[in-house]
């Protein structure tokens, strides 16, 4: 697996760099689901040269994976390194999950003045894994919200029961066009039913020349 650093490029010139910097504040932990997945898609799949992913994962030691936490946190590291560029994007990937609609609501508003991107899973990041896979969603039948992302977590397992690899992040296509599929409200912020909007993500990655759909 081919290790990659964006310490070079934050504190590089930004008129001296040639890579997109794109910066993924995250709801999980660096052991989490999503810290993985994104450093297996950079290692498996995308085009290093044209685009850099850093992400910035929630620390367990101060409990801010909370949505406004998460902005908090991505407007801190661009206060320290101010990366901007007319071509760097900002991503908060947040879970849909418990979380009270009102607060997402206003994180939601501020995250579009700042000109930041929402990639919000409904109910869990976890789903954007398993449309890796299917897109046979019927292992969610008869479970409620509070109990929806558990479901989901444990149906990943049996998928993918050798966890998050660059062969997994190697379907992404396959879970773009899934999860677009899933997405019949487009306008809306975040799916209000089962979906993810992680795919605007792997869309944005191919319309910086960093990811191509196989032939």
């Amino acid at each position: 697996m081919k290790k990659r650093s964006t310490s070079g490029l934050l504190v590089r010139p930004t008129q001296r760099r040639d890579a997109w910097l794109f910066v993924l504040a995250l709801e999980g932990e660096r052991t989490g689901a999503e810290f993985k997945y994104f450093r297996a898609l950079e290692d498996g799949a995308l085009d290093g040269s044209r685009v850099r992913l850093h992400s910035l994962p929630t620390d367990p030691a101060v409990h801010d994976s909370a949505p406004e936490k998460v902005l908090a946190r991505l407007r801190r590291f661009l206060e320290k390194y101010e990366p901007r560029t007319d071509r760097d994007q900002y991503w908060l990937v947040l879970d849909l999950d418990t979380w009270p609609v009102e607060a997402l609501g206003m994180v939601a508003q501020e995250a579009a003045r700042a000109g930041y991107r929402l990639a919000i899973s409904n109910p869990c990041f976890e789903l954007w894994l398993v449309l890796h896979e299917t897109e046979d969603l019927g292992f969610l039948e008869g479970f409620g919200p509070p109990k929806r992302s558990g479901a989901t977590k444990r149906h990943l397992g049996e998928l993918y029961p050798q966890g998050i690899t660059e062969t997994l992040a190697a379907n992404c296509w396959a879970a773009r066009d899934r999860a677009h599929a899933l997405d019949t409200r487009p306008d809306e912020r975040w799916p209000n039913d089962t979906g993810t909007h992680v795919y605007r993500l792997i869309d944005a990655l191919a319309d910086a020349g960093a990811l191509t759909r196989p032939a």
